[in-house]
């Protein structure tokens, strides 16, 4: 199967782009957090789980659209929608397959059905 010319320049070039965001995020939490943290706040820990989450969405392209993520030691919370069951069994094995979750709750609604099987 031949590639299409530029498709992996593009993702190559996506991809650094979203780590560069990705690191210069990092810091800036990680500034301001050191001097006003406190016991309600996320943790850097927790920041930095939903920017990997959020980097690993924005990859699987059918799940970045409406999908919003939090953390709170540990625990992700994914809620908004997506297009089907499968991107909902996905988006919440992601998630739990990520380093520094400790669990995730699932509020995510489907917004399109499964397609109904064609007739024979």
């Amino acid at each position: 199967m031949a590639e299409q010319p530029g498709r992996p320049t593009r993702q190559v070039m996506r991809f650094l782009a979203l780590l560069l965001l990705a690191l210069l995020i990092g810091g800036l939490i990680a500034q301001g957090l050191t001097s006003r943290h406190g016991r309600n706040q996320p943790t850097i820990d927790d920041r930095w789980i939903v920017v990997k989450l959020r980097l690993q969405y924005n990859f699987a392209l059918s799940l970045h659209r409406e999908l919003e993520v939090s953390s709170r030691h540990g625990l992700v919370t994914l809620s908004g929608s997506v297009q089907t069951q499968q991107d909902r069994e996905r988006a919440v094995a992601i998630a739990k397959n990520t380093a520094g979750v400790t669990g995730v709750i699932n509020l995510l609604s489907v917004t399109r059905p499964a397609p109904a099987a064609a007739p024979h």
